[in-house]
């Protein structure tokens, strides 16, 4: 498991035990991306940050092995991803998106015409995974299909319109049919990727979750799961004190075209409570929740404090680390009320 801190390094820990494994060192401003890309190669960890460089890290040694630099000396790359057909590794920049190949490290794309303001997410689709996925400030979702000359001269692409600045997207449902957006002004919105139309607003998103638990209001919303070859979607919420909630968010497809559905929230699913003391910032959910693995997750958040769950209440559980200076202590007991899957 690696975390990327505000002093711009990378620490790597044991996702079952916690146990702190060593430093990766080497980006000088601020980490904005952190991915293992490859399932088959899980040795190999990716970062980017605003130095202008995707880094390609070796975590057995914690050294790294290859880079990939901005076109521009002193420009910020704001997020990767890593797909396409041909090894391909997508940056972020500011209003540019970039294309290179992974295994030459050669430049394929440097498009600047598709958005006016900063990129703040590039993501390939799961499945089509010549499907690349860019989202903005500009408030705009494009997807381009890398297959075709990359160039601005002849690019050809197609647009959604979110109408306020993106902040993450994500794909879900049975055939990653359908894409979810959560906007810099905490609002969730869903969208149908072959009708390239939104399918769902999520109207007062932060209001309506905080309806449907009995804690201090929901102040900002994190990031979105859902179980895969479902069309389940699970929203991950927070407050200013720490706890965080899991919130099914469903709609009925609406029956104009043209006319979202508005979304629902339901009743929270999960709540982990208990371990920060501020804002949390990101969230790693277990990928083995069976029964024999109690590991519900890890969350990060701006007190520095890294911390687990468990799934069911167990004794052993809630445990943090304090990220500033590695000293592994217990902390407050977890709260779960049940799992949302």
């Amino acid at each position: 498991m690696a975390v990327s801190l505000s002093t711009n390094a990378i620490k790597l820990y044991s996702p079952q035990t916690g146990a702190f494994l060593g430093d990766c060192l080497g980006h000088t401003c601020t980490i904005s991306g952190i991915s293992f890309p490859d399932p088959n190669s899980p040795m190999l960890l990716l970062s980017s940050s605003a130095d202008g460089t995707i880094r390609t890290w070796d975590i057995r040694n914690r050294k790294e092995v290859a880079s990939l630099n901005h076109p521009t000396p002193g420009s910020e790359i704001w997020n990767f991803a890593v797909g396409g057909i041909s090894n391909q590794v997508a940056g972020g920049g500011d209003s540019q998106v970039f294309i290179w190949d992974w295994r030459t490290r050669k430049l394929l794309a440097n498009l600047d015409e598709i958005h006016t303001e900063a990129v703040t997410q590039v993501q390939y689709h799961p499945t089509r995974r010549e499907l690349l996925f860019t989202a903005s400030v500009d408030g705009l979702i494009n997807f381009i299909d890398t297959q075709q000359p990359l160039t601005n001269e002849d690019l050809v692409y197609d647009t959604m319109s979110v109408g306020t600045s993106v902040g993450k997207i994500g794909f879900y449902g049975r055939n990653n049919q359908l894409l979810w957006c959560q906007t810099h002004i905490e609002t969730l919105s869903v969208w149908d990727l072959e009708e390239k139309m939104q399918a769902a607003d999520f109207k007062e998103t932060r209001m309506n979750a905080s309806f449907n638990w009995n804690l201090d209001s929901v102040n900002y919303l994190i990031d979105c799961y859902s179980p895969a070859g479902t069309d389940d979607l699970w929203l991950a919420a927070g407050n200013n004190n720490g706890v965080v909630g899991y919130f099914p968010a469903s709609f009925v497809k609406s029956s104009h075209p043209s006319v979202p559905s508005v979304g629902v929230l339901g009743e929270v699913g999960a709540v982990l409570e208990g371990g920060h003391q501020g804002v949390v910032r990101t969230i790693w959910l277990s990928q083995n929740m069976d029964s024999d693995q109690n590991l519900f997750g890890w969350t990060g958040g701006e007190d520095g404090r890294l911390c687990s769950w468990s799934q069911n209440g167990a004794t052993e559980h809630g445990r943090s680390w304090v990220s500033k200076n590695l000293i592994a202590k217990k902390g407050s007991s977890s709260k779960m009320r049940h799992s949302p899957y």
